[in-house]
């Protein structure tokens, strides 16, 4: 049986770090979506059909690592609810164990310094140039933490955050 670790969540919300840090520790491989985005920007630049294209190839690599009982993390943004439900509803979960982190960070200061932060060295895939984009985009969307979902809040320490991760995988 697989165990899956999904982070989800806005950008600027820790995520990359978060799963760079717990992949070292319990030396499960990572697949980010940003990066498959990143690679195909090279040649698709729709940014739309780019990141269809992301998300399809995405849950092609998650499905082949569920049917191989491959243990891995993703790195996947969806804040929206309704696109992280549209997105799970592509995966067949059988014998297969999901955990599913939605990262924020509720110190607004932090968030826009980590924000800010990226702007220096955009990549392909950051979508806002301005902070206001961002919260302004954020506000319209549907973010809620599912049922089956553990919140973590990147304004914590991250050893307090891994301490989290860990307890709820292994336990």
């Amino acid at each position: 049986m697989s165990s899956i670790y999904f982070f989800r969540g806005k950008a600027a919300t820790g995520k990359t770090t978060i799963t760079n840090i717990l992949s070292s520790k319990i030396n499960v491989s990572i697949l980010r979506k940003d990066d498959i985005f990143d690679v195909l920007s090279h040649c698709i630049r729709n940014n739309p059909q780019n990141n269809s294209i992301s998300y399809d190839l995405l849950s092609k690599l998650i499905q082949t690592n569920i049917n191989n009982k491959t243990d891995i993390i993703v790195d996947i943004g969806l804040s929206d609810t309704n696109e992280w439900r549209t997105f799970q509803s592509k995966l067949d979960f059988k014998d297969c164990k999901t955990f599913t982190f939605l990262c924020d960070c509720s110190d607004l200061v932090i968030w826009k310094m980590r924000f800010i932060e990226r702007l220096k060295n955009p990549t392909p895939n950051q979508y806002f140039n301005t902070i206001e984009e961002a919260i302004a985009y954020y506000k319209k969307i549907e973010i809620e933490l599912l049922d089956n979902e553990y919140y973590v809040d990147s304004s914590d320490s991250i050893e307090n955050i891994l301490g989290f991760i860990r307890e709820k995988i292994s336990g």
